[in-house]
């Protein structure tokens, strides 16, 4: 406990974080930015907690439990860390933490692009072996009914070739509701193809065709304007069950 308060009193005081690249332990491999993701495009279990300044810090903390540990993703914004393990096969959450069942399996493949977040692996070999079948995913709630929309899953949204839309996003905390992010994302309609909402952060993410975002942006987003995404989303990928994907009627 005193190493995580001396954590959280440390990224109180900086001002930033710095978002891409950073040094890990040297066990882990950055593999890009975004969610740890295996071959699969499946999210991993995962055991959470805020307040790590920098990226070795996250990684520190999940090697205290190292059994089954795939990797971990590290989120700048707020210092989040969640390290993720094989399916079925979570610790014992340490005190203050939080816990969600994913169905991943095997080694982190690949990262969905998220600026904000940094995706390391932890060498499967070095890791207890798998020996349990993957979790069910467990049935997820009724989405709301949305006008001008269709849920489309939980999950990223992606085309029919499996990419990400460009997009620009509001911070987190914005949108307590899926539905003022839609309408948030219906104040620019022109070449828009859904949104994504992020349950957890309360962050909206409003999907373009490739480099055709509204100009200008609205004041205080972030964008992604070259992810090459275009046409209908068609599915999801990553089975976050704390993202909502929908696709625009045009």
């Amino acid at each position: 406990m005193k190493l995580i308060s001396f954590l959280i009193a440390t990224s109180v005081a900086c001002s930033s974080f710095v978002h891409g690249q950073q040094t890990a332990s040297p066990n882990f491999e950055f593999v890009g930015n975004g969610w740890c993701l295996d071959s699969q495009n499946t999210v991993f279990s995962w055991i959470t907690l805020p307040g790590f300044p920098f990226a070795n810090n996250c990684s520190d903390f999940c090697l205290q439990n190292p059994n089954y540990l795939r990797g971990f993703t590290y989120r700048s914004g707020d210092g989040r860390c969640y390290c993720h393990y094989e399916a079925s096969q979570l610790p014992s959450p340490p005190a203050g933490s939080g816990s969600v069942v994913h169905t991943g399996t095997g080694a982190v493949d690949r990262a969905s692009f998220d600026p904000d977040r940094q995706c390391y692996r932890y060498p499967i070999e070095t890791s207890s072996p798998v020996t349990a079948s993957p979790t069910t995913m467990p049935p997820t709630a009724s989405p709301t009914t949305i006008p001008s929309f269709q849920f489309v899953g939980n999950g990223f949204c992606v085309d029919s070739q499996f990419r990400f839309h460009s997009y620009i996003s509001s911070p987190s905390d914005a949108f307590s509701t899926v539905n003022s992010c839609n309408a948030w994302c219906l104040q620019s309609p022109d070449n828009l193809r859904g949104f994504s909402y992020d349950t957890n952060d309360e962050r909206c993410f409003c999907l373009y065709d490739v480099s055709q975002l509204p100009d200008p942006l609205p004041a205080g987003t972030a964008s992604a304007i070259n992810n090459p995404g275009s046409g209908p989303i068609t599915t999801t990928v990553g089975q976050s069950l704390s993202v909502e994907c929908y696709t625009y009627h045009i």
